[in-house]
């Protein structure tokens, strides 16, 4: 049991400011919230944090901009000093009921997750992209061509990923994921909802000439393609040849803040064209009143079920066409967008919705399927990470019990033993 308004530890990276604003949400149902970062938010040096420990060379020397290998090796180094001293930090930090953990815990998991737990401490991950996904799960499962992504996906290493969900998976309370980031899971998770800080009033523009806008990822050139970028230029481009009449926008490199203000006359939102929406700027968009074409996987979720306009490479052509002369079809979903957004993006709606998670008040939202069917890796997991992800698969999917072998014959798993499988087959029956 947890108390009502339990001492929740937020740690240990803002991605996206989703951190920061879930524990604001927290706070407004009056628990006692300590958030811990390794650094400030480079879009939003504004927002405040309890504890920041971390990143020590970087505060000092932007390494990043030096040669690929010297950023790489000091960006390694930086991180194993704030590792350390976290660590030593670690006693100061252990006087709360809830741990929730963004990107990564603060210290090494092998190490915390089972110190925790032997505390009675309830401990969360809040995955929220590339902490959980990775770029060859996500293009067997998805049959995505991510040949344009940034060349980070690429280089991604795909055994440490694993192995960190899997310590997740065999110590934590609860995961939060979304389908289209859980090709490597096993156990059943929760849906993540987006939490976020929108100070926008909604307004509904009806211009005849719309205002079309696109913003990729503020590293744009890091990151490359994986929102569609490339597919949205040549729809434009086609559009535009064809006399279709509208002013695109396309922003790249701007502060959240400034990103907002250009929202608000705006009349139509491309978003992602690959990932699964609607995200972080489509849920801003929403809310500011703009028409919103976003990726969607199919069937979206009931308590999901975005008013948007799904698009993906194949027909964001035709979407675009029917979103700027279509006014009536615009204006429809404009107008049901912000109650959406500020329901289902609300800090305080999301943080209640946890609490019921935490005292056990509800099941998992999804049961991933693709790592145990279907994924067949592009490198040999050491007898460690298969032992671990049979662990979890034997502990938390029982009715997987009879095809487990032919999941070990992939290589994602390690062998069953068979007096294991028998008595896993028995509890199915």
């Amino acid at each position: 049991m947890i108390p009502d308004r339990p001492k929740i530890f937020f740690a240990s990276e803002d991605i996206g400011l989703c951190m920061s604003a879930l524990a604001d949400g927290f706070r407004a149902l009056g628990c006692h919230v300590t958030t811990m970062v390794t650094h400030k938010e480079v879009n939003a040096p504004e927002i405040e944090y309890d504890i920041v420990r971390g990143n020590v060379i970087k505060s000092r020397v932007d390494y990043e901009k030096r040669h690929r290998l010297v950023a790489g090796l000091t960006r390694r180094v930086d991180a194993a000093i704030t590792t350390a001293i976290n660590g030593a930090a670690t006693p100061g930090y252990l006087d709360h009921d809830v741990y929730v953990f963004f990107w990564k815990p603060w210290a090494p998991a092998p190490v915390l997750l089972p110190l925790l737990r032997r505390m009675g401490k309830k401990i969360a991950f809040y995955y929220l992209g590339s902490e959980a996904r990775h770029v060859a799960a996500f293009s067997q499962e998805f049959g995505v061509d991510a040949s344009k992504w940034g060349t980070s996906y690429h280089r991604d290493p795909l055994e440490p990923k694993i192995e960190s969900i899997r310590w997740a998976e065999l110590y934590a309370d609860l995961i939060y994921s979304v389908p289209d980031q859980s090709s490597l899971q096993i156990r059943p998770y929760y849906h993540t909802f987006v939490p976020l800080r929108i100070d926008l009033e909604p307004h509904v523009p009806a211009r005849k000439v719309p205002v079309v806008l696109h913003a990729p990822a503020w590293d744009f050139k890091q990151r490359g393609d994986i929102k569609g970028t490339s597919y949205v230029i040549q729809a434009v481009e086609e559009l535009k040849r064809e006399g279709v009449d509208f002013e695109f926008k396309f922003l790249t490199g701007l502060m959240r803040k400034d990103v907002l203000e250009i929202l608000k006359s705006s009349d139509i939102v491309l978003d992602e064209l690959i990932l699964g929406g609607p995200g972080a700027l489509a849920a801003e968009a929403m809310r500011a009143g703009c028409a919103v074409a976003t990726h969607v996987i199919e069937p979206p979720q009931p308590f999901f079920d975005a008013p948007v306009c799904p698009v993906s490479p194949s027909n964001v052509k035709e979407r675009l066409r029917r979103l700027v002369l279509d006014l009536p079809y615009r204006l429809e979903l404009a107008a049901k967008g912000p109650a959406f957004a500020s329901r289902v993006f609300d800090p305080t709606w999301i943080a209640s919705r946890m609490m019921t998670h935490l005292r056990g008040e509800q099941l998992p939202d999804y049961v991933p399927r693709f790592y145990l069917e279907r994924f067949r890796p592009p490198v040999r997991l050491s007898h460690k990470t298969r032992e671990m992800g049979l662990r979890v698969a034997e502990r938390y999917r029982p009715e997987m019990a009879q095809h487990l072998y032919e999941a070990a014959r992939r290589g994602v798993i390690a062998e069953p033993h068979r007096e294991r499988l028998r008595e896993a087959d028995l509890v199915v029956r």
